[in-house]
């Protein structure tokens, strides 16, 4: 009986623990910043050869005001990129260190958004490998969306400094359930990366009527890529 009392006294410690540590900001933050300037002036409102449109993040005010709060991001930018009949549409959201868990950025991805939308997802393949210009991309979540007879590609990634986060999806719901939802989240977060879970974090999606292969071949397409090397979705520096 002693034994179980004190396996259920140590149960509940190490729950406490890992509640305080969800609903709480991080004992060790890294203040560092990688991605300096705001997003507006990192993704690009004027390329040369293409026509430029800043696009609302949401259709409506009320729809705004809830991704805004489902997200909590510090800084956000949505934009249209067209030429020829090429559209290409970037969304870029950023948090400051320590802003939000690192799952955060995982709740509004076009799995499951696009999807409750309407949009099929045909095919996906995780941390796929890419190259622009001859230089590495870091790994990218690849997608294939339709709607009727529309197909749309889409590529993006979650990086927390300048690591590219695992993709999973969370469906944190409110209050209590919310913070049990977190637990095993969080203890992956602890394994990966310390107890130093305030670092910077930032999610880029590219969707386009044309495949990602076919665009990387493309030199006004990667010139246009070459633009957001500040966020950091590069394996290494252009020389």
């Amino acid at each position: 009986m002693n034994g179980r009392k004190i396996l259920l006294a140590a149960s509940g410690l190490l729950l406490l623990v890992a509640v305080t540590f969800a609903v709480l900001p991080p004992l060790f933050s890294d203040t560092s910043r990688g991605i300096t300037g705001s997003l507006t002036e990192l993704v690009p409102d004027a390329v040369p050869g293409w026509h430029v449109e800043t696009l609302d993040v949401a259709e409506s005010e009320e729809m705004r005001s809830r991704v805004e709060r489902i997200l909590r991001y510090d800084d956000v930018v949505f934009r249209s990129y067209r030429r020829g009949g090429i559209e290409v549409q970037i969304y870029s959201a950023y948090w400051r260190p320590g802003s939000v868990p690192y799952g955060q950025g995982g709740v509004h991805t076009p799995d499951t958004c696009w999807v409750n939308a309407g949009w099929a997802m045909d095919s996906k393949v995780n941390a796929r490998e890419f190259q622009c210009g001859g230089r590495s991309l870091k790994p990218a979540e690849w997608r294939r969306f339709s709607h009727g007879r529309f197909p749309l590609h889409v590529v993006f990634w979650h990086l927390v400094g300048d690591d590219v986060h695992t993709y999973e999806q969370y469906g944190w719901r409110d209050g209590l359930g919310g913070v049990i939802d977190r637990l095993p989240n969080f203890f992956r977060d602890v394994r990966r990366y310390g107890l130093n879970l305030a670092r910077e974090q930032m999610f880029l999606r590219i969707s386009s009527n044309v495949p990602f292969e076919t665009l990387l071949k493309d030199p006004a397409f990667i010139a246009l890529m070459e633009r957001l090397e500040p966020l950091m979705i590069f394996r290494e520096s252009a020389s």
